[in-house]
């Protein structure tokens, strides 16, 4: 199955919940132990904390291999969670199916997930969607969403978004949470169902009022985009920030952009650089993009005592370039130090000389801008050159531009690839 890597939060677009949910169903109907017996374990804290499986792992199995489904069900699991007995997704597939095979519904979904995924034996789609059915015929309600996304994703069966819908209907009727998200975004944006965009809102509503932030964070996109109503910035933040507040990735990023622009909230620097800046220092390019904007403006201004600047400093005088890199940078805007644009040159030479190629930029700059440094274009030129030559994008824009506004042949290929340098050198530009 394909699955989305949205880790840096800068995909935006309307998200269902995924395949990847089906990891997580088993809690929803499995932590328990039968009541009949007089045990009883509720939630999956108690279970990997509490002993009593250890002790009692021989009595269980006895009773499961006499046939006692409920029993065969429990040691299925004990098997496949490592309650008590060595993880082996093998065994726990066996005894699902044992009981499976017998009517139990937990166990005909169970073994579903375990084809599905792989666990203890090799995944088998078709197959899988068939437990599933087996499950929702003995009214199993997980199993109702599972054979909507089955569906839904074309997934051992073929494609059908009528057939997805029912199932999803089905599921989210009796309050199953993914279902109520999926079915919302079929509503909204299915190809082969009618449309019903208010209904499509409910459903996410409803999602959220469990706190769940995938909920929230596709109401922000809706509103974002005006999908089925009139784009609302306003409430589009309002969302997003909900969802990003409850660990939504995605609405984290949305709503960090939304503070830097000033859009559907009041600009506020400082909260756009708490929800980006983790991007920005997971190497997200869009992030670091927005927070150097807000730092060279001057709208976000970090400061550094006496003791962080000492050890700044240090790491910069042996060596460390990217700390070149960072003094510079406080020397050039007066972060927690007095401006001084000559200190920030020299910083940014030691860098560039060194062959550092965000220096090089750095340095760059400064001579195109004349700050702490006689303006100069050509040595401007000449470092920008540098750090493009290693690839720095930022350097390259800039390079190619400083040759159409000097209006010089540019010695640099990549920049003839990009700009019409042609038409412009023989006069042709108007």
């Amino acid at each position: 199955m394909q699955k989305e890597d949205n880790k840096n939060g800068t995909e935006k677009k309307i998200q269902p919940i995924s395949p990847e949910i089906l990891n997580n169903e088993f809690f929803e109907h499995s932590a328990h132990i039968i009541d009949d017996y007089g045990f009883e374990i509720n939630k999956e804290e108690d279970v990997k904390k509490d002993p009593w499986f250890k002790e009692n792992f021989s009595v269980i199995k006895r009773y499961a291999e006499e046939g006692n489904i409920d029993f065969q069900y429990n040691i299925a699991l004990m098997y496949e969670n490592g309650w008590g007995v060595k993880q082996n997704y093998a065994e726990a597939f066996k005894w699902y199916r044992c009981a499976a095979e017998k009517g139990h519904s937990e166990s005909q979904f169970a073994l579903g997930l375990c084809l599905y995924w792989s666990k203890g034996v090799t995944t088998d789609l078709k197959e899988a969607f068939l437990w599933f059915s087996k499950a929702a015929e003995n009214d199993y309600n997980p199993a109702f969403f599972c054979l909507g996304l089955m569906y839904d994703e074309g997934a051992g069966v073929e494609k059908n978004e009528i057939e997805a819908e029912k199932w999803y209907r089905k599921a989210a009727e009796r309050g199953h949470i993914g279902a109520q998200i999926n079915l919302a975004i079929l509503l909204a944006s299915g190809k082969d169902i009618t449309h019903n965009y208010k209904e499509a809102l409910n459903w996410l509503y409803k999602a959220d009022k469990e706190d769940c932030p995938q909920a929230s964070y596709n109401i922000g996109y809706i509103y974002e985009e005006g999908i089925g109503l009139e784009k609302n910035d306003n409430e589009a933040a309002k969302w997003y920030n909900r969802a990003a507040e409850l660990g939504h990735f995605n609405a984290q990023f949305a709503i960090g952009q939304m503070y830097a622009e000033g859009r559907g909230v009041e600009k506020d620097a400082y909260t756009a650089v708490k929800w980006l800046k983790p991007f920005a220092d997971q190497g997200n390019e869009e992030a670091q993009k927005i927070l150097n904007q807000l730092r060279e403006t001057g709208e976000y201004i970090e400061h550094y005592d006496e003791e962080t600047l000492k050890g700044f400093i240090f790491s910069a005088e042996h060596n460390n370039h990217e700390m070149q890199c960072k003094m510079g940078y406080i020397y050039e805007y007066g972060r927690g130090v007095e401006k001084n644009e000559v200190e920030a040159v020299k910083w940014y030479r030691m860098a560039a000389e060194q062959g550092y190629a965000e220096g090089q930029y750095k340095l760059g700059n400064m001579y195109w801008s004349g700050k702490g440094v006689e303006h100069n274009d050509f040595e401007a030129l000449k470092w920008h050159k540098k750090a493009a030559e290693q690839g720095h994008k930022a350097a390259f824009e800039s390079l190619c531009n400083e040759y159409l506004w000097l209006n010089i042949e540019p010695d640099f290929e990549e920049c003839k690839k990009v700009w019409p340098y042609n038409g412009i050198l023989n006069g042709k530009n108007g």
